[in-house]
C-alpha cells in the first residue's frame, strides 16, 4: 500500500470482529429463512386482527393482546409494522429476527469491550452470546419478544456506561453530547420496559454496576460525584413505576371491553 494511505476505519480489529459476529450469526441461523408460522406466530401475526392495520395503534398502546396478563405495547406495534411490511411472507420476519440478534450480539461485544478493554475477550464473550443454543428458540420464533427488548436494554446499558465513564471529566459535563448520551440511555430504557417486562430489572443492573465500578477519584468532589451517580439512576426506577402503572391500567376490566372477545 502506498505511503500515507490507510485502510478504511471500519477495517480495524474492532470492525473486523463486528463483521465476524454478523457473519457468524447469519451462518448459524440462515437455515430458518423458510420456516413457516408455528405456535404463537399464528396467534400474533395471522389470527390477531389488531395487527392487520396500523389504524389499531391506539388499541395496541392500551394493552390489546391475544394473550392475557402481559403489557408489551411496543412489541405489539412492532408486530403490526411487520405484518404491514411482510404480510404472509415468512422470509421478511426471519430476516428481522436475525438482524435483531446480530445487533444484540454487537451491543454485547461493545459492552464487554468497555468493561474488559480487551478486543479478544470481548469477541469471545460476544460469540458465546451470539451462538449459544439457549437463543435458538428466540431467534427462530417470529414472535418471541426477547430480541427486540434485548436491543433496547443492551443499548441503554451501553450508553449509560459511556456516559458514566465521562462523568469524572469536568469539561465533559458541559458538553451537550455528554447529556444526550444519558438521555439516549433513558429513552432506550423506556422502550425496553414497554417491550418486555423482564427488562424492568435494568435499574438494578445499572445500580450493581455503579456499586461494583466506583470510577476514578475526582479530588474534593469525589463524594459529590458518587452521590450524583446514584441520583442519576432515579429516572430508571421511575420508568419501572410508570410501566407497572400502565400494566395495572391495561388489566382494568373497563379497558378490556370491546377487544373483540380476545383474552
Amino acid at each position: 500500500m502506498p505511503s500515507g494511505q490507510h485502510l478504511p476505519r471500519f477495517f480495524t480489529r474492532r470492525g473486523v470482529h463486528i463483521l465476524g459476529l454478523a457473519l457468524a450469526v447469519a451462518l448459524a441461523y440462515g437455515n430458518i429463512l423458510s420456516n413457516t408460522f408455528v405456535w404463537d406466530d399464528r396467534d400474533y401475526l395471522v389470527n390477531w386482527q389488531s395487527v392487520k392495520s396500523l389504524d389499531h395503534i391506539g388499541e395496541l398502546l392500551g394493552g390489546d393482546n391475544p394473550h392475557a396478563g402481559s403489557y408489551r405495547p411496543l412489541t405489539s406495534i412492532y408486530y403490526a409494522l411487520s405484518v404491514t411490511a411482510y404480510g404472509d411472507n415468512v422470509f421478511g420476519y426471519h430476516c428481522n429476527k436475525i438482524a435483531l440478534h446480530i445487533l444484540a450480539s454487537i451491543l454485547c461485544y461493545l459492552i464487554f469491550l468497555h468493561l474488559s478493554k480487551s478486543t479478544f475477550l470481548s469477541l469471545g464473550g460476544a460469540l458465546f452470546f451470539a451462538l449459544h443454543p439457549i437463543h435458538a428458540e428466540v431467534v427462530t420464533s417470529m414472535t418471541s419478544a426477547y430480541d427486540l427488548s434485548a436491543v433496547f436494554l443492551l443499548g441503554s446499558v451501553l450508553l449509560f456506561f459511556y456516559f458514566d465513564g465521562r462523568q469524572t471529566l469536568p469539561r465533559a459535563r458541559w458538553e451537550a453530547r455528554f447529556w444526550l448520551t444519558y438521555l439516549g440511555s433513558l429513552a432506550l430504557a423506556l422502550l425496553a420496559y414497554f417491550s418486555y417486562e423482564l427488562t424492568l430489572a435494568l435499574p438494578f443492573l445499572l445500580a450493581s454496576y455503579v456499586v461494583l465500578f466506583p470510577g476514578r477519584p475526582s479530588g474534593d468532589g469525589d463524594a459529590a460525584a458518587r452521590r450524583a451517580r446514584y441520583l442519576l439512576l432515579v429516572p430508571y426506577f421511575l420508568g419501572v413505576a410508570l410501566s407497572a402503572k400502565m400494566l395495572e391500567t391495561s388489566r382494568h376490566p373497563l379497558n378490556r371491553v370491546g377487544r373483540r372477545g380476545e383474552t
